[in-house]
């Protein structure tokens, strides 16, 4: 995982999923009751809003790392759901055929090499007319006024994730449901755009968004990448000051792909 698994990281995490509540919660299953398993939960961000939102909804996750797992399980002690949450492998789940109402994924599969095998397990544990629900992005973030170092910030960015993930998922999601055997396939993006003057400082915190989950990672991309490190901090300044500029904003696209299982 390359932001790694730090108190930082996890805290991130999980005001990264208050950001993206209203967009987590579309295309979920409408039963309250359902069976719900979140492959890659992290430290249980995403399945905290999923509970919050449905206190009658069983919450199941899996991650590969024990410290997500363990900051899961304290942050979602105080919700009433049913929980079971695990420290597995999502190409080998440990659940049975037929399981679960939904699978959830969110900026997981980005970070896989070869999705297929766990695309493959999703399939196998949804009930029939269970529903797989994915959102990922590709980095492709546009901004105005443009900016020579956020630019490079950006392309140094997708190079690295590249070395250990996949930035081109988010458009090959459709198809890689289709090979897994998924039915009613639908990808549909969900745009968003912050400009400067908008109500409740938007911009502001967009930018501030992403620049928080970059920013940690510029010294290692520097080194590896063999790029100015100074470039990447310039990049990064420029995007937290870029509300303060007149006629700014940013623009960007999310990948919402969800199936069925026949």
């Amino acid at each position: 995982y390359l932001h790694g698994y730090d108190a930082r990281e996890q805290n991130r995490l999980i005001a990264q999923a208050e950001f993206w509540r209203e967009f987590i919660l579309e295309d979920l299953p409408s039963n309250d009751s359902l069976d719900l398993l979140e492959i890659g939960c992290g430290a249980g961000a995403v399945l905290h809003v999923i509970g919050s939102a449905k206190p009658q909804a069983a919450l199941h996750g899996i991650d590969i790392e024990p410290k997500q797992i363990e900051r899961a399980k304290q942050h979602l002690a105080s919700l009433p759901n049913r929980k079971d949450l695990r420290v597995d492998d999502a190409a080998a789940l440990p659940w049975e055929d037929n399981r679960f109402d939904c699978v959830f994924f969110m900026w997981m599969l980005e970070h896989l090499r070869d999705q297929q095998p766990v695309l493959a397990e999703a399939l196998r544990v949804l009930r029939p007319g269970g529903r797989v629900v994915i959102t990922e992005t590709d980095y492709n973030f546009v901004t105005f006024p443009e900016n020579a170092d956020f630019i490079e910030l950006m392309r140094a960015w997708r190079t690295h994730f590249a070395r250990g993930g996949d930035v081109t998922f988010a458009r090959r999601a459709g198809p890689a449901l289709v090979r897994a055997g998924f039915s009613d396939v639908r990808v549909r993006l969900g745009a968003f755009h912050a400009f400067a003057g908008q109500s409740g400082d938007q911009l502001s915190r967009n930018a501030n968004y992403h620049a928080d989950y970059i920013e940690p990672e510029i010294e290692k991309i520097a080194l590896v990448e063999k790029v100015e490190l100074q470039v990447l901090q310039r990049g990064v300044k420029w995007l937290r000051e870029l509300a303060q500029q007149p006629d700014s904003s940013i623009t960007g696209t999310v990948f919402r792909a969800t199936a069925e299982c026949i």
